[in-house]
């Protein structure tokens, strides 16, 4: 059986098409980190504290303590699934 270790652009009969090498792990791409269970763990975290209308500042030393990670932008979007959360600062304390 044959182990493919890299990936061809465009025609993959064309000897001169650009390649490159696979990723070890592909859930290092950002697309998929959210499979991870860390991933899911800080996501769950940080979404009892947006509830709550914490700074991504607060939540972030709170993720950090538990070793976790969620980006400001993947933070503050969490308010789309909480209808009663305004957008921007105005809810902020």
């Amino acid at each position: 059986m044959a182990t493919v270790t890299y990936a061809k652009h465009g025609d993959s009969l064309d000897e001169d098409a650009p390649k490159h090498e696979f990723a070890a792990n592909p859930l290092t791409y950002t697309t998929y980190q959210d499979r991870l269970p860390k991933a899911r763990e800080a996501a769950a975290v940080a979404y009892g504290l947006r509830a709550t209308r914490e700074t991504y500042k607060t939540t972030q030393r709170q993720l950090s303590i538990r070793e976790l990670y969620i980006s400001r932008k993947k933070y503050y979007n969490l308010a789309r699934s909480l209808s009663d959360l305004p957008s921007g600062n105005k809810g902020q304390p």
